[in-house]
């Protein structure tokens, strides 16, 4: 049974003038998941996203969100969705509360007390719901700003850049938070991001746009399954593996040795061919370890090294 698709944008285009922004983008996001949207700047990341919610008009194609045209049922789509755009804005001399309370009101919505202090607990903002908003700190506003996207409990939210300004504790604060929300509540989220590694940790797929067009989308875990590790082995003695690997055909995927450790560009399945190899030749291993980063990938797929 196929799962059911939370987003499909289909040859998504915004035309400025001269400038195309956003270049026949077509996309799915399945529900129940969490959907890294990821480029340099300047790639047509915020600008999708914008028409995803209304913001601004496509110039060409289609949005569908959880079956519906946007273009066609814009207000029963937006109610269920809840968004974190920049950075939010409060009324700084008012309880964070009060902006919370407002916020609802304004979207026709009556919450009790109870679950008013229920959402500040949720975003980790309990016993700080009755101090005014110019108290807070930047990570503080991000919370608050959660608590707005999330009151009328929508399905789908949508969070451009939500780590920006954050310190190292508040951006593993909203990781834990996002994983909450997907795990626990069963919220859909797309998630704009710059910091790579994050989204290696948290998204489930993803997409990678550039000048508007998408360079690659699937599963996280099989796109860079997919793509050479830095394989690094301890070996017994470096300068025989070294010269053992230079008169074979793995010469080619030397990188350079450090500490007993030899750096090597391999696939996942090369790894135990090698390393029968390096024992063959009389070069004990005593450990094996690879890394490969989102970062690496994302600046291969856009020329950017």
């Amino acid at each position: 049974m196929a799962q059911e698709l939370a987003i499909q944008l289909k040859n998504l285009s915004k035309q400025y003038k001269h400038i195309t922004a956003v270049n026949d983008l077509s996309l799915t996001v399945n529900t129940g998941e969490i959907f890294g949207f990821l480029g340099p700047n300047g790639a047509g990341k915020s600008t999708t996203i914008r028409m995803m919610l209304s913001l601004i008009t496509p110039t060409k194609g289609d949005v569908i969100i959880f079956g519906k045209q946007l273009a066609k049922e814009r207000n029963a789509i937006l109610a269920n969705i809840g968004c974190i755009i920049e950075k939010p804005d409060f009324y700084l001399y008012l309880s964070a509360k009060k902006n919370l309370e407002l916020f609802a009101r304004m979207n026709g919505l009556r919450p009790s007390a109870s679950k008013l202090e229920e959402m500040f607990d949720l975003v980790g903002l309990a016993g700080r719901s009755s101090d005014s908003v110019k108290t807070y700190s930047h990570g503080m506003k991000q919370r608050l700003g959660l608590a707005q996207a999330l009151i009328h409990e929508p399905a789908l939210i949508v969070l451009d850049e939500p780590t920006t300004g954050l310190d190292p504790q508040g951006i593993i604060d909203l990781r834990n938070l996002i994983l909450r929300l997907k795990n626990e509540f069963g919220k859909t989220i797309v998630l704009s991001s710059h910091i790579l590694s994050e989204m290696e940790l948290i998204a489930d797929s993803m997409v990678i746009i550039n000048k508007g067009k998408a360079v690659v989308q699937g599963k996280v875990a099989e796109l860079l399954s997919n793509e050479d590790l830095i394989v690094r082995f301890e070996v017994s003695d470096t300068e025989r593996a070294k010269s053992e690997i230079g008169f074979s055909q793995w010469n080619t995927f030397f990188r350079n040795d450090e500490n007993g450790r030899l750096f090597m560009q391999i696939s996942k399945d090369e790894i135990p061919l090698l390393n029968s190899f390096l024992v063959e030749k009389g070069v004990s291993v005593s450990g094996i370890t690879y890394q490969r980063s989102l970062e690496d990938y994302f600046l291969k797929l856009t020329h950017q090294v």
